[in-house]
């Protein structure tokens, strides 16, 4: 389907319709606005503003159009580098908008280009420009100067994942001058990357993991490590847990074996965590997990962020077993939950479904749990990577661990400028 010529014709159509609207003269046959190779297979015309001459007696019209599939390479000659990963259609490009002077055009001259300045690359590297959808809304009240312009594909990267904000730009004067920030509709459509993050790993170490399989559980613990900035805003913990003495009066004593192997935040460099992570050795013996669970709020106690509701505090367990003191499981999760620890868990191969549903607050079927993964074995530990790391990301918009996350995602992908309209307000 030849979909460029259509559009081109569909903008001839309404230019003829424009003139016969404003009472203009058609001379010479009807004027055409032809895209130039710059904008070739580009949807120009895909949407057009009109103004209006707003002097008395002026016949100088402007029309706006909107090429949402030109790109950046096509304008400038240079390869604008893409994002890897990032989840929109191939197809979709940054777009332009073009400014086309009715008195100045003869049949098939080009327009020009009327982009407002894209954010600089190097001051805001997390910001993607180049699937901006240009050019795939336009909106200008009747009689008015006022022209605004959208790009609701504009996204954000966060560490491995995109929120896609979109943009909104204003012009005073019909596309001469643009604002220089891109205006909001709201400030929670503003995806931040700066969310704070404390993120503790709790190890499952007992017997019945093998040595084999534990190395399993580093490299999955460094995996989902890398998607999270330990050298910014996230800080990291790992504890692993095995036996815990019942019987010994001593607190410390007791716990030797709930033991704190990376303290949370204390290694800032990825490189020096994952060596710090490699010499971490099994304990082997039994599964205290509700001791365990007790062990690390007080790790999280002991963050200087604690304290900080803007902090999303989140807890990874991982086990592969039944708990050798179940009867104080619920107690424990609960007293963590209490504190706004949002609580993820992995179970492998022989793990208890129950104890894991108790351990999370979080009693849907583990098909349609978002707080549980369970595996059949530790290769399997691969699949759970870009899943946790998801699930996490979306939480992190909201540390209360609130369910309202669910409605819309937070905003988080709101595409603001998909549509606009300017009304009148009596």
């Amino acid at each position: 389907m030849q979909t460029e010529p259509i559009i081109t014709t569909l903008i001839c159509m309404a230019f003829l319709l424009v003139n016969t609207s404003l009472a203009f003269n058609i001379e010479g046959g009807t004027k055409c606005f032809a895209h130039s190779p710059a904008t070739s297979n580009s949807f120009f015309g895909y949407q057009f503003s009109v103004a209006q001459p707003l002097a008395p007696g002026s016949d100088d019209i402007k029309l706006i159009l909107g090429a949402p599939y030109a790109s950046q390479q096509q304008q400038t000659g240079e390869k604008t580098p893409m994002s890897s990963n990032f989840p929109l259609p191939e197809r979709l490009s940054s777009g332009d908008i073009f400014s086309c002077s009715v008195k100045l055009l003869s049949p098939y001259q080009s327009c020009t280009s009327v982009m407002p300045e894209r954010p600089n690359r190097s001051a805001n590297p997390d910001v993607i420009t180049e699937r901006d959808g240009f050019g795939l809304t336009l909106a200008s009240p009747r009689s008015s100067k006022i022209l605004a312009a959208c790009a609701p594909f504009r996204a954000r990267r966060c560490s491995d994942s995109f929120f896609t904000h979109g943009a909104c730009y204003r012009s005073p004067d019909f596309g001469s001058n643009w604002g220089a920030t891109p205006r909001s509709i709201s400030s929670k459509m503003d995806p931040e990357c700066d969310t704070k993050l404390d993120l503790v790993f709790l190890l499952d170490g007992s017997a019945s993991v093998s040595n084999n399989d534990f190395q399993k559980v580093l490299e999955w613990l460094i995996a989902v490590s890398s998607r999270f900035d330990v050298s910014g805003t996230t800080n990291i913990g790992v504890i692993q847990y095995s036996h815990y003495y019942m019987d010994i009066d001593d607190p410390v004593e007791a716990s030797q074996f709930l033991e704190t192997e990376i303290a949370i935040g204390k290694i800032k460099d990825f490189s020096n965590f994952t060596a710090a992570v490699h010499q971490i050795q099994r304990h082997g013996y039994t599964t205290y997990t509700a001791h365990a669970i007790n062990k690390t709020v007080e790790d999280f106690k002991n963050s200087s962020r604690f304290g900080d509701s803007t902090t999303t505090k989140i807890m990874i367990l991982l086990t592969d077993g039944r708990s050798n003191d179940v009867d104080y499981l619920e107690a424990s999760a609960h007293y963590a939950r209490s504190f706004g620890i949002i609580i993820f868990a992995v179970g492998v191969a022989s793990f208890a479904e129950e104890e894991l549903k108790v351990i999370t607050g979080n009693h849907a079927d583990m098909d349609e749990n978002e707080n549980i993964f369970g595996l059949g074995n530790f290769d399997q530990l691969v699949t759970t990577v870009t899943a946790l790391q998801e699930s996490m990301t979306e939480v992190m918009k909201f540390p209360d661990g609130s369910t309202s996350r669910n409605l819309t995602n937070g905003l988080q992908q709101p595409h603001v400028g998909l549509s606009a309209a300017y009304s009148n307000v009596r």
